[in-house]
């Protein structure tokens, strides 16, 4: 493709984003202004917990059963032997999401995940994740179970206090997260930076405001 198209495209897709995100702004304002921001969230905007090694276990047989079906490959049928540790992970994350958002919130999904230092993963540590940004999505919680890790990958945020971001921390991480929209890398170690560490019955907990980033290319 001709460089010039390439260039072009790219700043269309980053004005674009400038857009979007400036439309949002005032919707999700008045959505997230209305949650109780309360519990172990509340003070950075993330949370870490623990999972029993049984859980594990059976979260550990569920994937393996998910891996080796084809049919089920992207979806996770959960069978009652499964029950033990899908009950231990809503208890858990009930309370804490309540708190954080209010009584009206819902599950919007459960994936599988896999990340590791083999080629065959390639894709992953090239996707736009592995570049600061945020969800643009106002307040919204994600949960990550680690089944299996060495702590080799986290994921990196940078935490504050600001529950409702102020107009000067918003105007920064859509500056931040921009970069990828023009189609450059942004890797950039940022002051204030805190990783997640996913090893065995690690739970982490963010709030998809904060700044944050996969660190797949470790």
């Amino acid at each position: 493709m001709n460089i010039f198209l390439k260039i072009y495209k790219r700043l269309i897709i980053g004005i674009k984003f400038y857009i979007r995100v400036f439309r949002l702004r005032k919707n999700l304002y008045e959505i997230d202004r209305k949650s109780p921001f309360s519990g172990a969230l509340s003070a950075k905007g993330y949370a870490c917990f623990n999972i029993s090694r049984k859980s594990v276990k059976l979260l550990s047989n569920l994937y393996d059963i998910s891996k080796n079906n084809e049919n089920e490959k992207y979806r996770i049928s959960i069978e009652k032997k499964h029950y033990t540790a899908f009950n231990e992970i809503f208890k858990l994350a009930e309370k804490e999401v309540r708190e954080y958002l209010g009584n009206k919130v819902f599950l919007d999904g459960i994936n599988w995940m896999v990340s590791s230092k083999f080629k065959s993963h390639e894709k992953l540590r090239k996707s736009n994740s592995i570049n600061w940004h945020t969800d643009n999505v106002g307040a919204r919680i994600k949960m990550f179970i680690c089944i299996k890790g060495d702590g080799s990958q986290p994921t990196l945020i940078l935490p504050n206090s600001d529950r409702i971001p102020t107009t000067i921390s918003w105007l920064k991480s859509i500056l931040i997260e921009s970069f990828r929209w023009f189609g450059i890398e942004n890797k950039v170690k940022l002051f204030g930076t805190k990783k997640l560490i996913h090893v065995e019955g690690s739970v982490n907990l963010l709030d998809t405001q904060l700044l944050h980033r996969g660190s797949y290319e470790n």
